[in-house]
This record gives C-alpha cells, sequence and structure tokens, in this order.
C-alpha cells in the first residue's frame, strides 16, 4: 500500500493559498496607492506617509506625476528606472531627488524644486485630470497646434497635436505626455518666449 505525498496531498491548496494572498496584496496596493493620489491631489500633500516604490509597481502605478515649483511643468516619471530599492523607498523620500532640466540649464545649478501631484497608471494622456489636460492644451495652442477650445479633455485634437508635436521634434510618437516631450514643450515654449521679448 503506497502513501501519497504530500505535494500531491496539499500543492494544489498551498498554490490556490498563495495566489489569493498575491492578488490581496495587489488589491491592498492599489488601494493605498488610489488614497495617496487622491490626498495629494485633494489637499496638495502632505506626502507623507506614502506607499513605497515596490507597492506603486505592484499595484500597477508605474509613473509618478511631478511639478516644478520653478516653470509649473507637469512631467511624468518611470519609477522603473528609478535608482533606489524598490522594498524599501518611500514615494514621498523621492521628492528631493527630482529636479527639473530646463530649470536647472537656466540657473546653472541642480534646481530641486520638484512637487509630487500623483501616481499614475500611465503618463499624461486620456486619464490624466481636466486641469493637468487644460495646461497641455493650452500649451499646445500657443505652439500653434490646433487643439479647438482648452477644455481639459484628452480627445483626438489634442492627441493630435501631440504626436504633431512628436513627429516635428523626432520624439518617440505615442500620443503621450511623458518627460521627454513635456521637457520638449517646455523648451519649445520658453524659446517662443525669448523670440518675442
Amino acid at each position: 500500500m503506497g502513501t501519497k505525498s504530500r505535494e500531491r496531498l496539499f500543492g494544489s491548496e498551498i498554490r490556490a493559498s498563495a495566489a489569493r494572498a498575491v492578488e490581496a496584496r495587489r488589491k491592498a496596493d492599489a488601494l493605498a496607492c488610489e488614497a495617496w493620489t487622491k490626498r495629494m491631489l485633494g489637499y496638495g500633500g502632505p506626502a507623507q506617509p506614502s506607499p513605497m516604490l515596490g507597492d506603486a509597481l505592484n499595484a500597477g502605478y508605474r509613473y509618478l506625476e511631478v511639478k516644478c515649483q520653478g516653470c509649473e511643468l507637469h512631467s511624468t516619471v518611470d519609477l522603473t528606472i528609478i535608482r533606489r530599492p524598490k522594498e524599501t523607498t518611500p514615494i514621498h523620500e523621492l521628492e528631493r531627488a527630482m529636479r527639473c532640466k530646463d530649470c536647472s540649464a537656466l540657473r546653472g545649478y541642480p534646481y530641486k524644486r520638484g512637487h509630487l501631484v500623483a501616481l499614475r497608471p500611465t503618463p499624461i494622456g486620456p486619464t490624466s485630470p481636466p486641469r493637468v489636460v487644460k495646461q497641455l492644451q493650452i500649451a499646445l495652442a500657443m505652439l500653434g497646434y490646433k487643439v479647438g477650445e482648452p477644455d481639459g479633455v484628452y480627445g483626438e485634437k489634442t492627441r493630435k497635436a501631440v504626436l504633431a508635436f512628436q513627429k516635428k521634434l523626432k520624439l518617440e510618437r505615442d500620443g503621450l505626455v511623458g518627460a521627454k516631450t513635456a521637457r520638449a514643450i517646455n523648451k519649445a515654449l520658453r524659446q517662443q518666449a525669448n523670440q518675442e521679448s
């Protein structure tokens, strides 16, 4: 008479429990990221306490929206490229390391005055808040792109204007405003302002 192995007796139950635990953690991480984002958007802070970098990535919040205090440029930072420990680094600790390339070049020293705005699953695009999209539409209109009336809705006209801008500057054409596209828009606005004055 043979005996059944422990793997055969308990293996499927253990694997099912582990899968439920992973899903529960992902949901808990997503709720923590949503709560932090709503607090930042609603009250403007405080940034502490915040989810860990690894928790945000686990929940699918890959991008951090940052606003420069100098030029008020909104841009998104890809959290996967940050060279810090993912499990032990809180999001709010990234604030002191954020610097605006344009403001730093203008001042001649690293300008670290970034303000954390929100965690996002995608870069600035159709799911972004209306106030951010409206700022983008105004900037694109100032650069001569047809976006219609700035209404805060990331519609087809806004997407086409972003694609046209990306094509003109030979940037990756995805219709979304990531960090490179945001910096290029800011740089173009500065050049236009310098030419007018």
